[in-house]
């Protein structure tokens, strides 16, 4: 009988030191998902951040040549006078 006590007394031993292992090794790997998961969303939206200006720039840009093109010359100096007078 003393043996048996001394099996389970060595089986409680290790199971009170592998569970809260186990526990700590288990909240690691949700916060480390969860943290992966919140970083692809921060990626995707510096993406779409990048393409959303991207499209901007290059409307003002198609607006202010087709201005160039639809305005005489003299108004295109007094454009480029100005954008290097607050540039």
């Amino acid at each position: 009988m003393g043996n048996t006590d001394v099996r389970s007394g060595a089986v409680a031993t290790i199971a009170a030191v592998i569970t809260p292992a186990l526990l700590l090794l288990g909240s690691a790997y949700l916060v480390a998902s969860a943290l992966m998961g919140m970083a692809r969303v921060v990626d995707q939206a510096q993406i779409l951040s990048a393409i959303a200006t991207r499209a901007l720039w290059t409307k003002s840009l198609s607006r202010l040549i087709s201005c160039v093109h639809g305005c005489r010359a003299t108004r295109w100096e007094h454009v480029t006078r100005s954008v290097r007078s607050h540039g």
